[in-house]
């Protein structure tokens, strides 16, 4: 039982210590944003950025204060390694590097507006790939957005002042409530935390068996005269410098494998801190340790430690029992029903292969937008403006959906999720644009194709199958939307409605669809023209941020390229994340239901590594507490269940709180928003109620079974413990 809790613990290190790392890597831009201090929002207009990246940067020299500017690089895919260049500002380069120890800097000459000339050394632990550059070569598309602000409150004031003094033609607005990126699901931190636990159990049990397995050498060094706690001290130094060694090469293996460093002196210097997180884990353990070997030793004499009694059976092992089985069966539902959801999917993807050459643009846009009447809300608006004019007159289909369903959840229980207020056929409707039109070939009532040439000005073609009833409540909210929808308000706005065939499937070109159902049927289609469309309401901005949007490529594995030039006149490099086609997105996301299965599986081995060892730890116990009983008992003649049945019954009980825990932890899931960690894919149905019911009974009687063949054994040791 040591080397497993050597083993265990040092697993256990490793797994918090990696864990330390992705939350590391996951909040780099929030810690970022923390070591400056102050976030501001700055723009200009394109013909000023030129002559105004020269006054910026005189005018936070003569305010003293440093700034950054980041420059997200977009990726072809949304798995692909992020790059950032962030552009850098220094009017005082020691303030920089007192607080940002893992970087050192080339000073230009006294008397340069920016004194950061290049890296001397720079050591960040993050899988993006991170290049400081001086702001002075920074591209003029990356110009307009946040800037990361270090400097006393008063310079920094007088910074943003000056700034929107007029001479400058800059803008400039302080953010009260910075924000960066943390792109960690609920999912993660759910699965990440189970594990945790796992482990940490493991861990602790293994501590205590540890600890009563080395009772009798305990006992024979107290007789001899040595010291207890010497004892103690020295058996888990042993293991500490064990499990130490062991976590700490599993860390730097993974680590290194994952971020590549360029040089030895940087990487150690990235990762001092995850050495310190391991370090702090390695020496609670061995303080634990030492603690349990202490109170194991001390509430038992050494005499009859020697004859083999291990103590009384914690009513903590009890209770822990049925947490294990209760967890250990909902990770085994988990992992049937994403196994069986995977295995049910994959053939499905075939169905998204026309999806290949249509992508979607994951943006971020700036959260600083004035409040008032200033000039800075009307920068990102226009942008998305330009993009998606442009991406429409090359052929990028719209098609938006009310509300997106989403996979594990119906339309209704979408609906109870989001207050949607009064919406034209209860919210069964959808946006498209002419060129999802001509995709489609969608029939009219007749049976032809429509014959739709073009939208007129300030006109929506409504089409409604045949099946579908239109309201006057139902007109008056399509009319009401579309007022709020278009730029010009004033002119005469008028809704036509055309009558189409019922039960045409359409698909949705939504990588947020369930995979087995990208299609829809019998939904109102609302043919809208999109340069009327105001980038200041919600169709525009919406369908483009939220994949409902999809730009037509010819390569798409070169995606982001061809749509460059949009976004370049767009000036919105720095918003652009990544181009991705819907298909790759799709694929993504069945790779996901793939590892969760696999996550879910590997958490239920783990789960019943903990359980095997507490019931061994339990048997062994009960066989010590009632040895000289069960013998007698057994010479006596006594039957197996007579000899046991107070154990028999006891375990029911166990079995029964482990199963109320089950349905209980189940519950508290459901109530998880978006954490779909125990939840079926296609949502509760009677298979997936009949699963878990399966799932429970199975688990009954496979553990029932596993501690019945562990009382037989005990029972066959009759003439050992009498020797005893």
């Amino acid at each position: 039982m040591k080397k497993a809790f050597i083993i265990f613990a040092a697993l256990f290190i490793a797994y918090a210590s990696i864990g330390y790392f992705f939350a590391i890597d996951k909040s780099f831009r929030n810690e970022l944003i923390t070591k400056f201090g102050n976030s501001a929002y700055i723009t200009a207009k394109p013909a000023n950025i030129k002559k105004g990246k020269k006054l910026l940067q005189k005018t936070a020299k003569d305010c003293n204060v440093n700034f950054a500017k980041e420059e997200i690089i977009p990726t072809n895919g949304i798995t692909a390694k992020q790059k950032i260049n962030i552009y850098l500002h220094l009017s005082d380069a020691e303030r920089f590097e007192e607080k940002n120890s893992n970087i050192r800097v080339f000073k230009n000459k006294d008397g340069a507006l920016n004194q950061f000339a290049g890296i001397k050394k720079i050591s960040l632990l993050t899988t993006k790939k991170i290049k400081f550059i001086s702001y002075d070569s920074i591209n003029n598309n990356a110009f307009v957005g946040d800037y990361r602000i270090s400097g006393s409150k008063t310079n920094i004031d007088k910074f943003v002042n000056r700034l929107n003094s007029g001479k400058a033609q800059i803008q400039a607005k302080l953010i009260k409530d910075p924000y960066g990126t943390r792109d960690v699901s609920n999912e993660e931190y759910l699965v990440f935390w189970v594990l945790y636990a796992i482990l940490l159990a493991i861990v602790i049990f293994s501590v205590g068996m540890s600890a009563k397995t080395m009772l009798k050498e305990a006992s024979v060094v107290v007789m001899l005269g040595h010291s207890k706690n010497e004892f103690c001290v020295k058996n888990a130094l042993k293991s500490f410098l064990l499990f130490g060694i062991i976590s700490f090469v599993l860390v730097n293996i993974i680590i290194a494998t994952i971020i590549m460093p360029s040089s030895l002196a940087t990487y150690i210097s990235a990762v001092t801190r995850i050495y310190i997180f391991n370090f702090a884990y390695a020496v609670a353990i061995l303080v634990l340790q030492i603690i349990v070997s202490y109170v194991v030793f001390s509430k038992i004499k050494p005499i009859y430690a020697l004859k083999g009694y291990a103590g009384k059976k914690s009513k903590l092992i009890v209770a822990l029992r049925a947490v294990t089985i209760a967890i250990a069966m909902c990770l085994l539902s988990a992992s049937i029903f994403h196994t069986y959801h995977y295995v049910k999917l994959q053939p499905e993807l075939k169905k998204w292969e026309k999806s290949k050459n249509y992508v979607n643009i994951g943006m971020t846009w700036s959260h600083a937008i004035d409040e008032g009447k200033g000039k800075i809300k009307d920068d990102v608006p226009k942008k998305i403006d330009t993009i998606w004019d442009k991406l429409d007159e090359r052929g990028a289909l719209l098609f938006k959906l009310n509300i997106n369903d989403s996979d594990g959840q119906t339309r209704e229980e979408v609906k109870k999720i989001i207050d949607q207020g009064e919406e034209p056929f209860g919210g069964d409707y959808a946006y498209i644009n002419h060129n999802y039109l001509k995709y489609a070939n969608i029939l009219g009532k007749n049976g032809n194709p429509l014959n739709i040439p073009s939208v007129k000005k300030n006109e929506w073609i409504v089409l409604v199958p045949n099946g579908v009833t239109v309201s006057k409540g139902d007109k008056y909210l399509i009319h009401d939307a579309h007022v709020y929808e278009i730029k010009d308000k004033k002119k005469n706005v008028r809704e036509k409605y055309v009558r189409i065939r019922d039960s045409q499937a359409l698909f949705t070109f939504d990588s947020m669809q369930r995979i087995d159902a990208p299609d829809i049927a019998n939904f109102p289609l609302i043919l809208v023209n999109g340069k009327d469309l105001s980038p200041y309401a919600s169709i525009k901005e919406s369908s483009l941020l939220n994949g409902n949007f999809h730009p037509k490529v010819k390569n798409y594995e070169n995606a982001y390229n061809e749509v460059s030039p949009i976004i370049n006149k767009a000036h919105a490099q720095s918003n652009v994340l990544y181009v991705s086609s819907v298909y790759s997105e799709v694929a993504d996301n069945l790779r996901e239901i793939r590892s969760m299965a696999l996550v879910n599986t590997i958490a239920f081995l783990l789960a019943l590594i903990i359980l095997a060892a507490i019931i061994k730890l339990d048997l062994e116990t009960y066989f010590i507490e009632h040895g000289r009983r069960i013998d007698v008992s057994r010479l006596f003649g006594y039957n197996f269940f007579g000899i046991h049945s107070g154990k028999i019954y006891s375990d029911y009980y166990i079995y029964l709180a482990s199963v109320i825990i089950y349905v209980g932890l189940i519950m508290v899931s459901e109530k998880m928003v978006n954490a779909d960690l125990f939840r079926p894919i296609e949502g509760w149905g009677s298979k997936s109620i009949g699963v878990c019911f399966g799932v429970a009974i199975i688990s009954m009687i496979v553990t029932h079974v596993f501690e019945l063949i562990g009382l037989k054994r005990g029972d066959k040791e009759i003439v050992t413990r009498l020797k005893e």
